[in-house]
């Protein structure tokens, strides 16, 4: 792992040089975050030992290619979370996401399959390291204040900039994206599963049914009278400004960037107005996302389980803010489709950010680096 003054000095060399800012220039591993965090009181080898021994083993219906994903994934959220201010690193693992002992309990029972199985462990996968941005660009997970950030083509951004434009989806289309699987995701149902080995279900007759592979226990918008699901509109921001993300959100044209909202509280003051216009009958709101596991659901995810503000775990990394609009069945928005929604100027609340760092237009610090 870099210092910070070999990474000042690798950015004054490269980036504002003009070369390209590669981020794999920089990586880190979840066991160096482990290392410190196993020091933390919330982080109870034995305890998450003994809850193991008393409960069933929860993935032994996962192939060894999805165990593998799955811890992938648990070590991509432990480097993408980072860094872990104090507030966060108090919460109890039961606390879900938002805890970073939490992903280290999931950790610890996904490697405990992998012995089960006598299954060698992959090697150490490596991720970018966590990129020292400006304080001024901090989100609610780093400790600072509430920000938007969204990362998209820069033409498009600018659009939003200049003129507020958004662009709102039906949830139901996040289904159908191909070959991307940083957006592809079913936003119309939340699902817990148990191995079915555990599970009884007894007929009318009294014959036992045996369940093959995971019971899958799911919440979803689908009206029972029509069969059909009330859809809903969505538009997605993260909390934080994150240069690792740009990866996993590429465009082909290469003309990547972020508009970052600095006064969130003033964008939803000028969003409603536009929004009740638009879709008078509906429910709006700015939430932000919380991340499940299936497999080993918290109580309060069984009990709070939203398929509107929850997504699978895997995609705990993107930290997501959600702008929703949702008729629940008492209307029909841009025929549906995608629509638009105008606030108008967001250049006086907002800053558009080149991929290098740079402030390109807007009100913000002149770049995401530090001063």
């Amino acid at each position: 792992m870099k210092t910070i003054s070999q990474k000042v000095s690798y950015l004054i060399n490269n980036i504002f040089a003009g070369s390209t800012f590669r981020l794999a220039d920089f990586q880190m591993q979840a066991e160096q975050v482990i290392d410190r965090l196993s020091q933390h009181k919330n982080f109870d080898i034995e305890l998450w030992d003994f809850v193991e021994e008393v409960q069933y083993r929860r993935l032994v219906n996962l192939t060894d290619s999805e165990l593998r994903q799955r811890l992938r994934d648990i070590d991509k959220n432990i480097c993408f979370l980072e860094p872990t201010p104090q507030s966060r690193l108090m919460l109890n693992p039961d606390r879900g996401w938002l805890s970073p002992s939490y992903w280290c309990r999931l950790r610890h029972w996904t490697i405990s399959e992998f012995r089960h199985r006598s299954l060698e462990l992959p090697e150490a996968y490596h991720f970018p390291e966590v990129c020292d941005t400006d304080q001024a660009f901090d989100g609610i997970l780093r400790g600072g204040e509430k920000r938007l950030v969204r990362i998209s083509r820069l033409p498009w951004l600018k659009d939003t900039l200049d003129f507020g434009r958004l662009r709102l989806a039906p949830a139901s289309s996040y289904q159908l994206i191909q070959n991307d699987l940083s957006r592809t995701d079913d936003e119309m149902r939340r699902s817990s599963k148990v191995p079915g080995e555990y599970v009884s279900i007894t007929a009318e007759n009294g014959k036992k049914i045996d369940v093959l592979g995971d019971f899958i226990k799911s919440r979803t918008r689908r009206c029972l009278q029509t069969n059909l699901d009330f859809d809903y509109w969505l538009l997605s921001f993260s909390t934080d400004l994150d240069p690792r993300l740009l990866s996993d959100f590429p465009s082909p044209h290469g003309d990547d960037g972020f508009l970052v909202i600095f006064d969130v509280l003033e964008f939803v003051r000028r969003c409603v107005p536009k929004l009740n216009e638009i879709a008078p009958l509906s429910d709006k709101s700015l939430e932000q996302i919380e991340y499940q596991d299936p497999y080993y659901p918290t109580y309060s995810e069984q009990k709070n389980l939203s398929v509107r503000a929850t997504k699978e775990m895997r995609f705990a990394y993107q930290r997501e803010w959600r702008l929703t609009v949702d008729p629940s069945g008492r209307e029909v928005l841009g025929n549906g489709e995608a629509f638009f929604l105008d606030v108008g100027s967001l250049s006086d609340i907002a800053a558009l950010y080149a991929k290098n760092g740079r402030k390109l237009h807007g009100a913000g610090p002149s770049s995401f680096w530090p001063r």
